[in-house]
């Protein structure tokens, strides 16, 4: 049964999240002073649930609380997200640790079991399947604007044939063979068909299309209907071939560009690695991923410190960093490469609001 102290946690956080929009796109930030709000509020609503009775919920609520801290941190740790935006979805996840029940108890809807302990996954989840339509969209027009149709549905249709292709031959042999499990197996015909893909495009359509066909005969598929019937029992393979689909488009879409030296402000997320080097200026493009930000910190260590004038750190450019940049301007072309960002809390509003209804993810697996 929901409470006033949920209908309080949801207002607060769509209300909130609804400033953070407004205050993003106006400005590109995201104030200290609202975020830090937002986190005081979501421990006084846990306090008077406390306070009400329910003694769990404040466990319930530190676990959130720590989540979304770490998941938050780590994410601007490697300058995915603002710190803005990390503190945002902090403050969303302290606020409704679980599933707000007002939604349940009104729309039924089928939620994952991990919605009721930690709720920012869904957000998450919705948040990445927002982001990845955002960026298909914008792949999709720029393809169309320079006229390359071509390359685009080359992009496109590579992840859908090589899945679909394997998928399809192993639901086939799971068929006829009476164990489901076998089907796993199709997952070696992957590298084969890449390798093909690298050789011959034709030769890779012509294999993918022969082993799809292949599979669908071995599994009974014999019209539209029975076709249909397949891809709603598998639909969790579809769906994940879909994105990734999705993603191989959306990942052609420029993720830096190029800015004049004299126009860089703080805060501004370099896109690479400026050092000297045996007297020489060197300029390297930087890795975004976790793994890549630890590894070129553990590389650097048992060797001379590397004379930096700049790198990408996940709090910007300093002053320090300008003035650098600025002595060096002649030298680096006048110019630098910095992150491509956008205002990412439309896409978060968006994500929490969805959020309460549906959890996108959840919805292709189950």
């Amino acid at each position: 049964m929901y409470t006033l102290l949920d209908l309080l946690s949801v207002a607060v956080a769509v209300i909130g999240c609804l400033a953070g929009l407004v205050f993003d796109v106006k400005t590109k930030r995201v104030p200290n002073k609202l975020t830090g709000s937002l986190l005081m509020i979501s421990f006084l609503l846990a306090a008077l649930r406390v306070l009400a009775g329910d003694k769990s919920y404040m466990l319930t609520y530190f676990a959130s609380f720590t989540m979304g801290f770490v998941v938050g941190i780590s994410l601007w740790f490697i300058q995915a997200w603002s710190g803005g935006d990390a503190k945002m979805f902090w403050a969303l996840c302290a606020l409704m640790p679980a599933r707000p029940e007002i939604f349940g108890s009104i729309f039924n809807a089928d939620q994952p079991y991990y919605a009721n302990y930690f709720f920012g996954i869904t957000i998450l989840f919705n948040l990445a399947i927002l982001l990845l339509l955002r960026f298909f969209i914008a792949a999709t027009f720029i393809f169309l604007r320079e006229r390359r149709l071509r390359d685009f549905l080359e992009i496109l249709m590579t992840p859908i044939m090589l899945l679909a292709a394997s998928s399809m031959f192993g639901i086939g042999i799971a068929h006829i063979t009476g164990v489901s499990y076998i089907s796993y197996a199709s997952m070696l015909i992957i590298p084969l068909l890449s390798a093909l893909r690298k050789r011959s495009l034709l030769t890779y359509l012509l294999s993918s299309l022969a082993l799809m066909v292949a599979g669908a005969v071995m599994a009974g598929v014999a019209d539209i209907s029975s076709l249909t019937s397949l891809i709603k029992a598998e639909k969790t393979l579809f769906g994940l071939t879909l994105i990734l689909s999705a993603y191989a488009a959306g990942s052609a879409v420029p993720l830096t560009r190029e800015i004049r030296i004299r126009d860089l402000r703080r805060g501004m997320a370099i896109a690479e690695e400026i050092r000297i080097e045996d007297h020489r200026l060197v300029r390297e493009d930087a890795n975004s991923s976790l793994w890549g930000y630890l590894s070129s910190r553990t590389m650097d260590l048992g060797k001379e410190k590397r004379d930096y004038i700049v790198r990408p750190m996940p709090s910007g450019l300093d002053d320090e960093d300008l003035e650098k940049l600025r002595l060096y301007e002649a030298a680096l072309g006048g110019a630098v490469k910095i992150n491509a960002s956008f205002p990412l809390m439309p896409f978060i509003f968006a994500a929490v609001v969805l959020s309460f209804f549906a959890d996108l993810f959840w919805l292709i697996l189950s």
